[in-house]
């Protein structure tokens, strides 16, 4: 079964990054080389700097340092986040709705699933 809860989310300031345009990016496993280096040059708080660094202690780093100088901030109260992407290709268009929040489940073998039907 899963346990789902609420999460107090970081944000960035847009105002101290010039807009979120600079900082966001697309998915990591849709990031290319030539993207990575324009999002390097876009802003020094970039997310691809977490999100593509293949150091996990440089990531945390970036995470860190930008929290100080409070270019990020987590918000004050645990909340559920809706999210709503939209999405055209040729021929079809549509999005998606999601609730995001924390969560973990148990294993399987803790008996608390109903498994998949055979």
């Amino acid at each position: 079964m899963a346990d789902i809860a609420p999460f107090a989310a970081l944000r960035y300031d847009a105002t101290r990054v010039g807009g979120l345009e600079r900082v966001i990016t697309q998915p990591y496993d849709k990031i290319s080389p030539a993207m990575l280096e324009r999002y390097y040059q876009l802003s020094p708080y970039n997310l691809s700097r977490v999100v593509k660094n293949p150091d996990y202690a440089a990531a945390a780093s970036y995470l860190e340092s930008w929290k100080q100088q409070g270019v990020l901030h987590r918000d004050p109260q645990p909340a559920f986040y809706p999210y709503f992407q939209t999405y055209t290709i040729p021929g079809e268009s549509g999005g998606e709705l999601r609730l995001d929040g924390a969560g973990a489940s148990e294993e399987p073998s803790a008996g608390n699933h109903a498994g998949s039907p055979r």
